[in-house]
């Protein structure tokens, strides 16, 4: 009892005027040394605990699963209905997979398609793949109308064009090489055609 009451820190502050031997304070600090050492032995004691449980753990974890390696191989070695199911599972795994091949495939030519008549397809409003049959269609009528296009354009935007752009290199003022232009196309296409059937000419371009 008394060496206990020397162990109380609370003891020795409220007892001041008591004062520990040499005798007494050795004791004191064996006592603690030997509380340290079985709290550090009861902590390696615990520790070594769970690591053997967990090595059983994973020990039985292990032992089942070889088990049940071993159990479904003799089920698909010995059962003829498994298979059977397997087989075909197995003729629908690789038939969905030759099938997203071919999606991929025919997704890649589309895209390459598209690309390749893009303008096309965006004159008709469509900025996205489509697919080939339709692309074609609209292949056919984007080049019929350009044909159209560029026939009229020949007789109307393209000589203005032309003398617009002559003009310009004389005249910097745009606006007013532009009526030059205007002025220039309407006198050999409206003007002289008319003077000429008027007077019963002959024009070159007739």
């Amino acid at each position: 009892m008394e060496n206990n009451e020397f162990l109380s820190q609370d003891n020795i502050e409220q007892k001041q005027h008591i004062v520990l031997t040499p005798e007494q304070e050795l004791a004191r600090q064996q006592m603690i040394q030997e509380a340290q050492k079985k709290i550090a032995t009861t902590k390696v004691e615990l520790d070594q605990y769970t690591s053997v449980l967990d090595e059983g753990t994973t020990y039985a974890a292990k032992a089942v699963s070889q088990w049940l390696v071993i159990s479904i191989d003799s089920c698909c070695n010995g059962d003829v209905n498994v298979q059977d199911r397997l087989n075909k599972q197995a003729q629908k795994t690789v038939e969905n997979s030759l099938d997203t091949i071919d999606k991929k495939i025919q997704r890649q030519q589309q895209d390459a398609n598209f690309k390749a008549n893009e303008a096309a397809c965006n004159s008709y409003g469509i900025e996205k793949t489509c697919p080939i049959w339709l692309t074609k269609v609209m292949r056919a009528g984007y080049n019929f109308w350009s044909l159209i296009y560029s026939i009229i354009a020949f007789l109307t935007i393209v000589p203005v064009n032309i003398f617009f752009q002559g003009i310009s290199h004389f005249i910097k003022k745009n606006w007013v090489a532009l009526l030059l232009a205007l002025f220039i196309y309407l006198v050999l296409f409206v003007a002289l055609p008319i003077i000429c059937s008027y007077f019963g000419i002959n024009y070159w371009w007739k």
